[in-house]
């Protein structure tokens, strides 16, 4: 790597951590890419501008910087970095070559031939039927629309098939009235943000108690969570968005 005279790496990556916990993204990721002009191979950072990115909801600089990250990790022989950076991709935009690429990276790490397996097509309802009807299949698990999974079930019960279903419902988090509210910031925060709030289990709506709800609302660390994580989007209680990504409901 290569700095040029008088930049100081760790100087511009406090800034950018500042512009961070400020909620001012767009700042946060003008200092990374200073970092990442005088060392393109800075993998962390790059990761960091694409999860910048996807808050922002510019997805395809965040697919950009995902991929490349990936590539580089695949390149290196850091296949288990590598997968984990496709999972990322494969959350923020669903496609074939995703989920291929997937594929070949699990192969790569040893998982032997025909333990994973990617059948592309454009009729699943009709490819599925035909996998749940051979008697060889023994389990089934399905995360989706509960409409979708009585199909399933109905189809997998002709063969007995043990099924592992995860259907609708929104994550909803209560505070009830006689909620400890330190407590719940603290549980609200591990809902949400567990393993980097990729979890399929994340709260994605709070139900607060309108006896309680202006005191949870108003706390230090609802207002900089919303601010950290959704700086563009006006602030109405902990984490209500004006585009109703994630908002408080006050429960009757």
């Amino acid at each position: 790597m290569a700095f040029g005279f008088g930049f100081n790496k760790q100087k511009v990556l406090s800034a950018a951590e500042k512009f961070v916990q400020q909620g001012k993204l767009p700042n946060a990721i003008t200092e990374y890419e200073k970092v990442l002009k005088a060392d393109p191979k800075d993998l962390t950072v790059m990761n960091t501008v694409g999860d910048l990115y996807s808050r922002l909801g510019n997805s395809e600089k965040a697919l950009e910087c995902f991929k490349s990250v990936g590539d580089a990790y695949a390149s290196q022989g850091f296949t288990v970095k590598a997968i984990a950076m496709y999972k990322k991709l494969s959350k923020l935009k669903a496609s074939l070559e995703c989920a291929l690429r997937l594929a070949e990276l699990i192969a790569e790490a040893g998982v032997p031939d025909g333990v994973v397996n990617v059948v592309p097509t454009s009729q699943p309802g009709p490819v599925t039927a035909a996998m749940l009807a051979d008697p060889r299949v023994r389990k089934l698990s399905f995360t989706g629309s509960t409409e979708v999974g009585r199909i399933l079930l109905r189809e997998a019960a002709d063969t007995v098939v043990n099924c592992s279903m995860e259907l609708g419902g929104n994550a909803p988090f209560l505070v009830l009235e006689d909620a400890d509210i330190d407590a719940a910031i603290d549980g609200a925060f591990l809902a949400k943000m567990r393993n980097g709030g990729e979890a399929c289990t994340a709260a994605n709506r709070f139900y607060v108690h309108d006896k309680v709800a202006a005191e949870f609302a108003r706390s230090r660390w609802a207002k900089q969570t919303a601010r950290l994580f959704y700086p563009s989007q006006r602030l109405l209680g902990l984490l209500e968005l004006a585009q109703g990504v994630l908002a408080i409901q006050t429960a009757q």
